[in-house]
Parts: C-alpha cells; structure tokens; sequence
C-alpha cells in the first residue's frame, strides 16, 4: 500500500506547489521592480548627506561671524589674545570649509552612482525576465510540435552507452556558460516566487516576524516551504529553465509527461508574467529610467566645471514632489 499511496501523495503535493509557484512566481517578477526602485530612490542617505552639508554651511557662517566680531573688538590692550583666538577660528574655519568640499564632493559621487546604479539595475532585472520569458517560449515551442521536457536520463538497459554519453553530452551544449546561466535563472525563480508569496494578500499575514512569530506561522511556513521545494525542480524542468534532469522520484511524476497539462501551464505561465510586467513597469520607472540614462549622457559630456546640468530628480522633498539638481 505505501508504494502506492505515497508517491501518489507526493506527487499530489508537487502538483498543489507546482500551480502555487504558477501563480506566485509573475507576482514575485513585477515585485522585485518595485523593491528595487524603493530601495535605491527611498534611500536616506541623500537627505542625510544634504543636511550635514547644511550644518557644516551653518556653523562656518558662525565661526565667520565669530572671527569679525573679534577683529571688531581687538584694541591695543588685549590685541594678543584676540590674535591667538582669531587664529584658532581661522583654523577651524578652514578645516570646516574642507569638510564641506569633501561633504559636496560625496554627494556628487553618489548622484553619480545612484544614476549609474538604478538603470543597471533595472535593466538586468528585465533582462533575465526576457530571458526566462524566452526560454518558456521556446520550450512551449517544443512541447507543440511534441518534444515534452525529459524527466530522467535514458538507462543502460534502454539503449546503449553511447547514445547515452551523446544525451548527456546534449544537455549541456555550452557548458559552465549555460549551466551557471540556468542556476542563476533558478535562483532568481526561487527568489521571485518567494516574494510573491509574501505579497499575496492572504499569505503576507503569515510572514515570520523577528522574535514574535507564533508556532503555528512557523508551521505553516515550514509547510509551504516544503511544498515550493518540492515543486521547484518539477516547475523548472516544465518551463524548461534548465536541461537539469530530475533524479529520484521526482522523475517518476506521470503528470509531467502530459501534453495538455505541459502546454497549459507553459502558456499560462508566459501571459501571467507578461502582464504582471506590463502592469508593474509602469510610466514612471520608464520615465525614471530615461531621466537616468540622460543624466549621465549629460555628465558624461560636459566639458568644463562651470556647467551646469538640472534634471527632475526622483527624490522627493518634504514640500514638493520633485526638486531639482545642480551639479556645477
């Protein structure tokens, strides 16, 4: 009986992950866009940088002011103790007027790398959606004109060692290259769905909390946990991210080799994700992307230190949406 009941349980449970990583995983691709745009755009570190650069200007205007209220009370009598203090200003004052070029000189570097880093960013993000989007494509392709993904390699006992040695030798076509590229498609599937199970509007309750989750979340995590990974290695192999063959039981999954079922879960895989990232990148992350792109074509040809170069900045202040930003 458990030879019977227990891989068909199994195979129950992959399946029930299977049509969870289905669903999650496009919601976890258009997520990560906005992840990502929070936490480069969000960031406090500008804000914090422009009010230190507002403290140093403030307490240089103190220590100016300091210095001519004491050449203005230097008389005969105390001239030398009034030299030795207005000394010790001007010292001040020129270490603080260093502090703020260095403070100035941070801030442009980092509008630089934010500039940089942003566009970067984004664009390998939907590189490796297009590729992903490509290969299910293409292996939709496959399945329609009859080649279902393989679930295990061909036996000794099927056919002989070299149409074996020539399979395997198929599998991996480019070698390190490709294998390295399907681990980190995996990796970003595995990241992906992840956070689009957290973001659903039922599961993000269930979110393990620093030092105040109860024990039936942890439960209920770890069970979710346990389905999405025993569906991951079937999912990928249905969407053909990898040329990995699946080993153990996974490949005795009779489901898997059925044509409908592949087609199905191919093409609704495709057109989720498709419009999750029409949905998620919006007009503003292409508007923001564009203003990246001509910020650092207008830095990069300016010629001299006088120019200067405004550009509407993400960056919201307290009173306005958008300010502007002057690099001279």
């Amino acid at each position: 009986i458990s030879d019977y009941y227990l891989p068909f349980l199994y195979s129950c449970i992959s399946f029930i992950g299977v049509l969870l990583l289905l669903i999650f995983t496009p919601l976890g691709y258009a997520r990560l866009f906005t992840i990502v745009s929070n936490l480069i755009l969000k960031s406090t570190f500008r804000n914090d940088s422009k009010e230190d650069i507002e403290v140093a200007e403030f307490e240089k205007t103190c220590l100016y002011r300091r210095i001519q209220d004491s050449k203005s009370r230097r008389t005969n009598s105390n001239s030398d103790e009034l030299d030795k203090q207005i000394d010790d200003l001007n010292k001040q004052l020129d270490a603080k007027i260093k502090d703020i070029t260095k403070l100035k000189n941070e801030s442009k570097r980092l509008t630089v790398y934010r500039n940089l880093c942003y566009p970067i960013i984004m664009f390998f993000l939907l590189i490796l959606n297009l590729f992903g989007i490509l290969m299910v494509a293409k292996n939709t392709f496959y399945v329609i004109f009859g080649k279902l993904p393989t679930t295990k390699l061909p036996s000794n006992n099927m056919i002989d060692n070299q149409t074996a040695n020539s399979s395997m030798s198929n599998v991996y076509t480019l070698g390190m290259v490709q294998t390295s590229f399907e681990i980190a498609l995996i990796l970003y599937f595995i990241i992906a769905s992840l956070i689009g199970f957290y973001n659903a509007p039922f599961f993000k309750k269930i979110l393990p909390q620093y030092k105040s989750t109860p024990m039936d979340k942890i439960i209920l995590n770890c069970a979710f946990f346990l389905t999405f990974s025993s569906a991951l290695p079937v999912s990928s192999k249905i969407l053909g991210l990898t040329s990995f063959d699946l080993l153990g039981h996974f490949g005795d999954l009779k489901w898997i080799s059925n044509f409908h079922v592949i087609l199905i879960y191919n093409f609704g895989f495709t057109i989720a994700t498709v419009i999750c990232l029409i949905t998620k990148f919006t007009a503003t992350v292409r508007s923001e992307l564009f203003n990246r792109v001509l910020f650092l074509v207008q830095h990069a040809f300016s010629t001299t230190s006088t120019t200067s170069i405004f550009i509407n900045s993400p960056y919201p202040t307290s009173n306005q949406n958008t300010n502007h930003l002057k690099l001279n």
